[in-house]
């Protein structure tokens, strides 16, 4: 097994590795591990933060990716820290993934952008 976190299969693989010049990964999370989270929130609009973070979770609540996951559990923490101990998300319809920018979905009626400055 890999009770190292690596795993080499077979001495000939091991024999060879000594002429490796260069690697390519296929994808994040090969080499990373960890779990991403929200350090700071700036709000650039005259809209409640608990609102935004309350928007922009109903929109990453049907995805898996780490960010995602990070955004919904911040915005667990604030309702916390706000007083608010709903674990109720806002309903969210038309929910796409748009690859390498963002997500997109509409939540409570409002279109929600969540993602980078290509996506917007």
């Amino acid at each position: 097994g890999a009770s190292q976190g690596v795993l080499i299969k077979g001495g000939n693989a091991l024999e060879k590795a000594h002429k490796i010049k260069a690697i390519i990964f296929d994808k994040t999370g090969t080499l990373t591990v960890g779990k991403p989270s929200v350090v700071q929130t700036k709000i650039f609009s005259k809209i409640p933060l608990l609102e935004l973070c309350d928007l922009a979770a109903g929109a990453e609540a049907n995805s898996e990716h780490p960010l995602s996951k990070a955004i919904v559990e911040h915005t667990k923490k604030l309702r916390e820290q706000y007083g608010s101990h709903s674990d109720h998300m806002m309903e969210s319809r038309d929910f796409e993934v748009h690859p390498g920018a963002g997500v997109s979905a509409n939540v409570e009626g409002k279109l929600v952008l969540v993602g980078n400055k290509r996506l917007m």
